[in-house]
């Protein structure tokens, strides 16, 4: 059973779990754009985040800071292909590979690789199986401390190639998250040019280490980073038609960013904040795009080793006194659906647990009651400047005060935010986790003890919730999996390991002038996209 790169059918089906969304698409009167001076063999695409990136070594680029463009980078073993008339996703072969095939054994199942005989690294070096194996090899080793690697290792029992072109994973069972989790995090570098290098100065500078269509250039950091057209690369997209150069500006401020794209020094803002978005909707230069619904999490993060977040009751009373809807319109104009549990009901509803708590702030004081905390307590609340953290935090400060929570808000740059959420270094922080539409994926990465971002729910765990994940995530029969999920989700909803407010809108804006560009299913950033992006003037 082999699968090309127009899709698969087969033995594992997943196609319906990764069912786009609708796509909401703002159109505007055209208005006159002058010509640029600028041809394809000077012209540079501009994108932005909105913080410094610590990592440039593909291990451990699994942020939205980098899932944003490292797939310009770096190519992988799978990607996602967007049809356009169809408005849908599938995951097919990606660039490092032109086939690939699931072999289900009695005790084991294999994803079997065929290497793309005219991939290259950016040294020149052939693409193998053999430089695969090393590269995945490296990463699922417990000393190299790879984020990404964390996610999959409890599942592989050994990789093997069976030639120069045959490259294989082994997992112990099946798991309905492996490709999505694959397409999103494992874009592979060259490892010798890496052991050569040396894995500090790689991942400063990983030189004609990459494999995606643009080999990076340089970074200064603080304020960008440089990639330039891989000439040699093996597949032509219109991005690589089109631009020679990428530049990924760092630039942390909203209105910083929107006058960059208003004066054309900047392309796409991924990061766009509300206030901006709906003004920009009257721009003629500017389109303004969302999809809905879209598995970006608005949620609390909870230290549970800190008193009183340990009491059940007191989290209980968090989540009740919290306004949702009042919380969205302030803070995302209503783009957002309340849910208090990370499912979007594409594939399994859950009705009675997606809406459980229902706001009622003279329960919620009688919860603090019932805990010993009549006259409240004291909280600090670890944000960001910038949005939505900065958004949320003091409306959420407002609401919780009304129930006696004296809160104090520690706001700072987001790369030192995000340092105490990873660390953990927080009592409670708001965030937006952006994940995959899939069941048991975000749920595995934040909660699950194997995961390397298990600080973000420190304190807590579940032996139930466990058996759950591990049984849905295994479980090919839908029925089965659904039960499962529902249990997951029970012990979810019961403990509050987090407390889930819903799933905002991706939002993004982009300059007219570029064509292709759409939305994101899985993540509020490009990931794949901005390969699709072309100039017109």
């Amino acid at each position: 059973m082999s699968h090309n790169i127009e899709g698969r059918k087969g033995l594992i089906e997943r196609r319906n779990f990764i069912r786009a969304g609708s796509v909401g698409m703002l159109t505007f009167a055209a208005g006159c754009i002058g010509e640029t001076t600028e041809d394809t063999e000077s012209r540079t695409l501009k994108t932005a985040i909105t913080s410094e990136v610590a990592f440039m070594d593909p291990r451990n680029m699994q942020t939205t800071q980098h899932t944003n463009w490292n797939k310009l980078l770096y190519s992988g073993l799978l990607k996602w292909n967007y049809v356009v008339e169809e408005d849908s996703f599938e995951i097919v072969a990606g660039d490092l590979v032109q086939d690939w095939e699931v072999i289900q054994n009695d005790n084991e199942v294999i994803y079997q690789f065929e290497i793309n005989d005219d991939a290259t690294y950016h040294n020149g070096d052939d693409v193998t199986a053999e430089s695969v194996r090393d590269e995945l090899d490296y990463w699922l080793d417990p000393e190299v401390e790879s984020q990404s690697g964390s996610f999959i290792e409890d599942s592989v029992s050994q990789l093997s190639i069976d030639n120069s072109n045959l490259f294989n994973i082994h997992l112990n069972e099946p798991d309905i998250t492996f490709e999505v989790i694959l397409q999103r995090l494992f874009q592979f570098a060259n490892p010798y040019v890496r052991e050569e290098m040396g894995e500090d100065a790689f991942n400063r500078n990983p030189v004609d280490g990459g494999s995606g269509p643009y080999k990076f250039v340089e970074r200064e950091e603080g304020t960008n980073i440089l990639l330039e057209r891989y000439d040699d690369y093996h597949i032509d997209y219109p991005v690589t038609n089109d631009f020679e150069r990428v530049e990924v500006k760092i630039v942390p401020e909203d209105s910083t960013r929107r006058l960059r794209l208003e004066t054309k020094d900047l392309h796409i803002d991924h990061w766009v904040d509300i206030t901006n978005y709906n003004s920009m909707k009257e721009e003629t230069d500017i389109e303004a795009r969302n999809r809905s619904p879209s598995p970006s999490w608005v949620l609390a993060f909870i230290n549970h080793d800190i008193k009183p977040l340990d009491d059940i009751r007191v989290r209980q009373a968090l989540i009740k006194s919290v306004d949702i809807d009042g919380l969205f319109e302030a803070v995302y104009s209503g783009l957002a659906e309340k849910r208090h549990i990370p499912n979007l009901g594409d594939q399994f509803e859950f009705p009675e647990l997606e809406n459980r708590y229902q706001y009622d702030v003279d329960e919620a004081r009688q919860l603090l009651a019932d805990a010993g905390y009549e006259d409240g307590f004291e909280l600090e609340y670890t944000s960001a400047n910038v949005f939505p953290q900065n958004a949320m935090d003091e409306v959420l400060q407002d609401m919780w005060g009304e129930i006696g929570i004296d809160i104090t808000i520690n706001r700072s740059e987001y790369s030192a935010y995000a340092d105490n959420l990873f660390e953990p270094n927080f009592e409670i922080a708001a965030h937006v986790w952006s994940g995959e539409p899939i069941p048991a994926t975000h749920e595995f990465e934040v909660f699950h003890s194997s995961s390397d971002l298990k600080n973000l729910s420190n304190g807590w765990q579940s032996d139930e919730f466990e058996a759950a994940i591990e049984s849905a995530r295994s479980t090919l029969d839908e029925e089965e999996r659904r039960d499962h999920l529902e249990e997951m989700f029970t012990v979810m909803s019961d403990e509050l390991p987090a407390l889930y407010f819903g799933a905002r809108d991706n939002l993004a804006v982009h300059r007219r002038e570029i064509n292709g560009f759409y939305v994101s299913p899985f993540r509020n950033v490009s990931n794949f996209a901005l390969r699709e992006v072309s100039w017109d003037s």
